[in-house]
């Protein structure tokens, strides 16, 4: 491969030599690919199709309890835990967290086990085990809004008022009906699988093709990366193909989308914290205690959503004037323990280390708290840029024809392959991996990659206003640009908007804790040492940053992989619940708002209704 030679040339070079030569090439090391890709695609879809199976067979099940207990309290609640702890949560935090464990079980001579590799059947179990767990929550969510679609039709009624039973309805008719709306997601699920398959790979040193794509990126070894590239792309067709067979042949609709300073000086530390104490003084404890008590009563998830955010902000905003945080990150090579004896790091939990060291000496708390910043700005940042393109994107597109086409395009074309193997993709290219504007191009490529899917949603959320005969009147009125986005659209899409906003945001954070896990550095320096040779070095503190050496700190030290971990997951939990508790807490408003309009508009009603009774009364006697 010449060395001038550009991506694409070299792309376009490889599919000419695949279909006239019928060969895939060599990679850098001179061997044929055709004879690599085979043998580690085979290892990969060992755990895709399991786990792709499982998914949808779980997912159902689940689905239908789901649906069938959802009016028992206690059921429904647990249900609920379930998904927003499971169907949320990375499965790279919960593979990291089990891992964990064994790792202390093993160290503590309870059990032995062979956790890394994939030559016994346990390393194929446990990451199909660990990968089904969040697409198999994502079929049964589906599952369950269709067949609440389903419940309110004439033939569910029909079959009632002939005594049929709620199970055999639910069985026979509802899911007889909803089963081609469940499995035209065919083509997400195998998405999400295909984005944890690197990750996972990784972790479990299964060396399968996420694993290779991963090596073969960072030697910019290009035959090799495409020619794997191709089976899993084949796969992503297969799926999309039977989603549109599902579709457009068995069943034409389906659900509706988705719905610094190094240092701080003394005098302004103390400062800080005096205004701190001023406030917390003078603060209501009582009323705040207690209209906080009613109100986590009224919308637990909401509360309890704000409550996790509240505690990241303030981590971000406070972190580094907070006394139990070392702000300078001074490590140390040697220093003696607290029985006198010598140690090194990376040092466990314990020994004034609440969450340990890094192989530095330096305190992974105060690392987790001065990263909180970075690691909140930076996801807020690409979250607003997706908005502010996909929002007027979405507009242009319910009104123009040429904008809707460009728009599904975008949404086809960027739906073959997982974010995450795109952005690996970007981030290994010679001219981005040493470029000073690095970091800028990646976060804008993280946010237009998804720009297709919310501007379809924003697309669909203006075509119904536009549709609606108010707005119709007011533009054949005349109405002003400005009156029109003040008063038909911002009123009608804002609820939608921060409840997309906020789930988007818990999206990214998987995303970008994935690229951390792969050693991938939104903002990096490329850096010789004696142990590694030549290799990116991250210039940001981002929790996702503290991930990349998941390959050697699983095994030694795993505390520096789960902590960091730990606060993406607590993160992504919170969004989800904050999202989730924002839009019943919102529905509920809106319920009572219009349960009032129509208590009013009765009492009206009957006022009007008694004064012409009282009137007819008064003319009859007369």
């Amino acid at each position: 491969m010449g060395g001038n030679n550009s991506m694409f040339q070299i792309a376009f070079e490889y599919y000419r030599d695949l279909f006239v030569n019928q060969s895939l090439g060599n990679n850098i090391r001179n061997a044929a690919v055709i004879e690599i890709v085979p043998e580690v695609f085979i290892k990969s879809l060992k755990i895709i199709l399991p786990t792709y199976f499982i998914s949808i067979v779980l997912g159902i099940i689940l689905g239908i309890i789901q649906f069938i207990v959802r009016e028992r309290k206690i059921q429904s609640s647990i249900h609920k835990f379930n998904n927003t702890i499971f169907g949320a949560v990375p499965d790279f935090f919960i593979l990291i967290t089990v891992q964990y464990i064994i790792l202390l079980l093993m160290r503590a001579q309870l059990i032995e086990l062979d956790l890394f590799g994939d030559e016994t059947w346990f390393h194929l179990l446990f990451p199909i085990i660990i990968m089904s767990i969040t697409p198999t929550f994502y079929i049964s969510n589906i599952t369950y809004h269709s067949l609440l679609i389903e419940k309110d039709k004439d033939y569910v009624r029909t079959a009632l008022s002939k005594g049929t039973g709620h199970l055999a309805i639910t069985l026979k008719h509802l899911l007889w009906n909803a089963w081609p709306t469940i499995l035209s997601y065919t083509q997400t699920l195998m998405l999400i699988i295909i984005s944890s398959i690197p990750i996972i790979e990784r972790l479990c040193f299964y060396r399968g093709a996420g694993h290779h794509i991963l090596l073969a990126i960072k030697d910019k070894d290009t035959y090799l990366i495409l020619g794997l590239l191709l089976p899993f792309l084949l796969l992503v067709l297969i799926s999309l193909w039977i989603t549109d067979f599902i579709k457009y042949f068995i069943f034409p609709t389906s659900l509706e989308h988705e719905l610094s300073e190094d240092t701080i000086s003394d005098v302004n530390k103390y400062r800080t914290v005096k205004f701190i104490y001023q406030f917390l003084k003078t603060f209501p404890y009582r009323k705040v205690a207690k209209f906080m008590y009613h109100f986590s009563k009224e919308n637990p998830s909401f509360a309890f959503g704000s409550f996790i955010l509240a505690v990241m902000i303030i981590l971000a905003v406070l972190g580094p004037i907070l006394p139990f945080v070392d702000s300078k990150l001074e490590g140390f090579n040697i220093r003696y323990g607290e029985n006198g004896e010598l140690v090194k790091p990376p040092l466990p939990p314990g020994d004034g280390h609440l969450f340990g060291t890094d192989r530095e000496g330096r305190d992974l708390f105060s690392k987790i708290v001065l990263g909180a910043r970075e690691t909140l700005t930076e996801l807020a940042v690409i979250v607003i840029i997706r908005f502010v393109i996909s929002i007027p994107f979405g507009y242009f597109a319910s009104i123009h024809n040429g904008a809707r086409a460009l728009l599904g395009f975008s949404n086809s074309m960027l739906s073959f392959l997982p974010t995450i193997l795109l952005i690996m993709l970007v981030a290994g290219m010679p001219s981005i991996i040493e470029s000073y504007s690095r970091y800028p191009l990646l976060v804008f490529t993280i946010a237009i990659l998804d720009v297709g899917r919310i501007g379809e949603i924003m697309r669909q959320e203006f075509t119904k206003i536009n549709k609606t005969d108010y707005y119709i009147a007011s533009v054949s009125m005349g109405t002003g640009w400005y009156d029109i986005i003040t008063k038909y659209y911002i009123p009608n899409i804002y609820q939608k908007i921060i409840y997309i906003f906020i789930s988007d945001m818990s999206r990214i954070m998987v995303l970008l804790g994935g690229l951390g896990i792969l050693g991938i550095f939104l903002a990096q320096n490329m850096v010789f040492t004696p142990e590694k040779g030549y290799h990116a070095l991250s210039l940001t503190h981002t929790w996702p940053s503290l991930l990349s050496n998941s390959l050697y700190d699983i095994q030694i030290a795993p505390w520096l992989l789960f902590y960091p971990s730990l606060f993406i997951a607590l993160t992504i939990i919170g969004l989800n619940l904050f999202g989730a508790g924002l839009k019943d807490f919102l529905d509920k408003r809106r319920y009572m708002k219009n349960r009032e309009e129509a208590e009013k508009d009765e009492t009206s009603v009957s006022h009007i209704s008694s004064w012409v009774t009282n009137d007819s009364g008064k003319k009859m006697s007369v």
